[in-house]
């Protein structure tokens, strides 16, 4: 499964929660292309390769950005479905690698950096918003914290939602 990194969803406005953006996506299916934190000549989805419960364990707050790195909220795709419609892995390396590459490929390319290794989020990228409707129900599975919270997308949702720290339900309802 390849999972959308939430730092690359559809900006947050003031006073949107992350489950407010989640519950936007689900609504429209789409999840919207930017440059919030890639180049911002470059609009893009963003999706790890990483496993869930290593990428919520590896949490980090960016000062930076004013916000976590992750939230236990968002939404996984298949990989031979995020293949189908386009996604590509990016190319990681140092900054002067990037005008070695066609401008097609330009929006995959991401500095391996200095003080963290971004080759570890295995990030495969869109260069244009994803349409989720585009794909099999099975291809795609919303992530939420708890039960309560999924009650809030259930009747929006035709995608299985899984639950992440509700002890009390099973993993997928």
């Amino acid at each position: 499964l390849l999972l959308a990194r939430s730092n690359e969803r559809e900006p947050l406005a003031a006073g949107n929660s992350p489950l407010q953006t989640l519950a936007r996506i689900v609504r429209s299916g789409v999840i919207v292309a930017n440059a919030i934190t890639s180049s911002k000549k470059y609009p893009v989805v963003c999706f790890s390769e990483v496993p869930l419960v290593d990428r919520l364990q590896k949490r980090k707050f960016r000062s930076h950005l004013g916000r976590w790195d992750d939230e236990p909220y968002g939404i996984a795709i298949r990989l031979h479905a995020a293949k189908r419609i386009g996604l590509k892995p990016v190319i990681y390396g140092v900054p002067k690698q990037r005008t070695q590459l066609g401008e097609q490929d330009q929006y995959r390319f991401q500095s391996k950096g200095k003080t963290f290794d971004w080759t570890q989020e295995r990030e495969w990228r869109s260069n244009s918003s994803v349409d989720l409707t585009q794909l099999d129900i099975d291809e795609v599975r919303i992530f939420l914290p708890d039960a309560e919270q999924a009650e809030t997308l259930q009747p929006i949702a035709d995608w299985k939602i899984t639950l992440l720290n509700d002890s009390a339900a099973t993993p997928e309802s």
